[in-house]
């Protein structure tokens, strides 16, 4: 059976999966589906050989039309400027796409090339799958400085930021360890406008990881976070662009991008830009299969798989999204973590498995890497909001044992395209990885399970049960928080070498949830704007129609400037309204609008925009548009904008919305 799985970063936007039904066999679907690669343009097809010797062309056997790879060594030009060949598991990766730039493999082709891998005694049996596509989801910004400031402060807070003053003179002995971000922006980004991305999320996570690791941009930690492109595509119908990236990637280019990622870090080692520690940001992942969540037979989910094996035994520590609800108003469609996160349930490879598969195996005692216990292959984090409710667009079943806040992240001084204002797992993920890489700066001796387990173990817990499998033993869902974990790691340490003078623990959310702030700047600000209030506008109630998109669905990217930066709901039994500023850039474009209200039983419920209040929201002149609302019960709500896009026709767009 081949099934198609796509890959997209996860924050708050509402994505449409392009997969194929599973259930299927090699050309079709026993549903009466398309067959995967037709839901896929241009997808290549990843097979895994037999020995690692072996040649990709099978004798010259492929059909006609076909052009081949090997994956971790051809098929990205910067896998191709790395110095050393990759080891021998990796080794076993091909590469087979239709064409040129601008072909597309008919039903025929891709029967002709199956039919010769599956009958290849070269290639491993039953591996052979295409690597189908999938898309980049957006989330909220904020377009006010002071608004922005205000939030910034405000997750600060909800987080444990420490700032350079905090750390004091220890900022001298640290040894900073290094970030990778395998997302959306190519490594060769920086001064070469030729590199600058298409999608900024990589950016943005890249924003929040140095917020917290290297606070105001201190001297003594401005080691540069590498960037590895995983999502390389405009579009679903383009080739590789390798320069700007784009908004869709596959898991072999994740793959591909994990393994540049612990390559490059080595061949630095011994050079000036050494660094003694790996920490790896992974903010995205695919659907799992209903029946199978780890499908390690298919080749594309094994190469993501044995690239995160070879990141664990060079002692690399990887932290991946565990993934949002494509459809929050029907929260039973999408459940359990995304893949990779499913990986946490997996252990990583021992020293004498990475030995075996050729991934080394040896360490350094100043830097030890393995232990007699089993630790994850990778770290999966959950998200939460900064009352430690679970985010709107959360998944049933899949929240793991370590969360962190996830709603509403701000950086720099003011908002700008790479510091925006961000919810979703793809933040809470960022977030650990920050308080990881500042945490290891100051221990570098520390095993990559141990700088996990302070993260764990000084973390607030939340008083819930993880839902995802770990083989660690973690049972209580604790949210990070980077000053505890940082100042029990630094415990009977000399301060001036490790702060262990800070003196904090994590804590539950303050009762304003550490928005207080944030909210008097927003009356502030919106008290001098043009506003309209409504008494009515919404329809009936109704209950959510959740049925699964058709197998020949595509996606298409997200707007990458949210429809309502601000969408927030006082909370007052007399009196709860809902507050909206939309973005400028989305007068007159607004086709209709859901409200989907989530009670405290967790049920859904949904409230479409009636004319006259689609008219205020698509008013340029109106810079606030207030709706009274009559419903009591109200834990968690998301706006749904259906828009008119110039270049891609009507996309929806989900909003969160913040409480008060």
């Amino acid at each position: 059976m081949r099934t198609s799985q796509l890959l997209f970063p996860l924050l708050s936007a509402t994505f449409i999966l392009a997969c194929a039904a599973p259930g299927g066999d090699d050309t079709g679907d026993d549903a009466g589906g398309d067959p995967e690669y037709l839901t896929c343009p241009s997808a290549r097809v990843i097979a895994l050989l037999e020995h690692p010797d072996g040649d990709c062309d099978l004798d010259d056997a492929l059909p006609e039309g076909w052009r081949h790879d090997k994956m971790f060594e051809e098929s990205s030009p910067y896998l191709e400027d790395n110095m050393s060949a990759p080891p021998t598991q990796l080794r076993r990766y091909c590469s087979y796409i239709f064409g040129g730039s601008d072909d597309v493999g008919t039903d025929a082709d891709y029967q002709a090339l199956f039919a010769v891998l599956d009958a290849s005694p070269a290639v491993t049996p039953d591996t052979a799958a295409v690597d189908c596509l999938g898309r980049l989801a957006q989330a909220n910004t904020t377009e006010s400085e002071e608004l922005h400031a205000a939030m910034r402060g405000a997750f600060r807070t909800n987080v444990g930021w420490l700032s350079a003053d905090e750390l004091g003179v220890s900022l001298d002995a640290m040894d900073p360890a290094d970030i990778a971000v395998v997302d959306t922006v190519s490594p060769k980004y920086g001064d070469n406008p030729e590199y600058d991305p298409v999608n900024f999320h990589g950016l943005q996570m890249a924003e929040l990881i140095k917020d917290i690791r290297c606070p105001n941009g201190a001297e003594q930690c401005r080691v540069p976070v590498r960037f590895h492109q995983a999502m390389p595509r405009v579009s679903i119908y383009d080739s590789p662009e390798y320069k700007t990236g784009g908004h869709f990637g596959s898991q072999a280019d994740i793959a591909m991008g994990i393994y540049d990622a612990v390559a490059s870090w080595e061949e630095r080692q011994g050079s000036p830009d050494e660094t003694p520690r790996l920490v790896i940001n992974l903010s995205a992942g695919w659907e799992p299969l209903p029946d199978n969540p780890v499908d390690l037979a298919r080749a594309p989910t094994r190469s993501v798989y044995d690239a995160l094996r070879y990141a664990s035994c060079k002692g690399a520590l990887v932290f991946v999204a565990a993934g949002n609800n494509a459809e929050p108003s029907c929260p039973g469609e999408h459940t359990g973590v995304t893949v990779p996160a499913t990986f946490e349930g997996l252990a990583a490879p021992t020293s004498s498995e990475c030995a075996a598969l050729g991934f080394g195996g040896e360490e350094d005692p100043a830097r030890p890497i393995f232990t007699d216990q089993a630790r994850p292959l990778v770290y999966a984090v959950g998200g939460v909001d900064p009352r430690d409710q679970r985010l709107a667009n959360s998944r049933v079943d899949g929240q793991p044992a370590l969360v962190a806040l996830g709603a509403n992240s701000a950086t720099r001084e003011a908002a700008g395209a790479d510091a925006l204002a961000l919810t979703g797992t793809s933040v809470s993920t960022a977030v650990a990885s920050g308080a990881a890489t500042l945490l290891w700066s100051y221990r570098p001796e520390l095993r990559p399970d141990e700088v996990a387990a302070y993260l764990y173990a000084h973390g607030w817990g939340t008083g819930e049960d993880a839902e995802v499998t770990n083989v660690d033993g973690r049972a209580e869902i604790r949210r990070v928080h980077v000053c505890a974990a940082l100042d029990a790691a630094c415990e009977g340490l000399d301060p001036s070498v490790c702060p262990s003078n800070l003196d904090c623990v994590a804590s539950p959310p303050a009762e304003d949830a550490g928005m207080g702030e944030f909210f008097a700047v927003f009356d502030s600000v919106t008290a001098e704007g043009s506003s309209v209030e409504f008494d009515g506008g919404l329809s009936e109630p109704e209950a959510p129609s959740c049925s699964p998109e058709g197998a020949s669905t595509l996606g298409r990217p997200q707007p990458e400037v949210p429809v309502c930066p601000h969408c927030n709901i006082d909370r007052d039994p007399d009196d709860t309204k809902l507050y909206m500023t939309i973005d400028p850039a989305y007068a007159g474009t607004i086709l209709s609008a859901i409200l989907t209200t989530l009670d405290s039983d967790g049920d859904p419920t949904l409230h479409r925009f009636e004319g006259d209040l689609i008219d205020s929201l698509n008013d340029l002149t109106v810079e606030m548009t207030v709706l009274n609302l009559a419903i009591t019960d109200i834990e968690v709500a998301t706006i749904d904008f259906t828009i008119d896009d110039p270049t891609a026709g009507e996309l929806t767009q989900t909003s969160t919305v913040t409480f008060r």
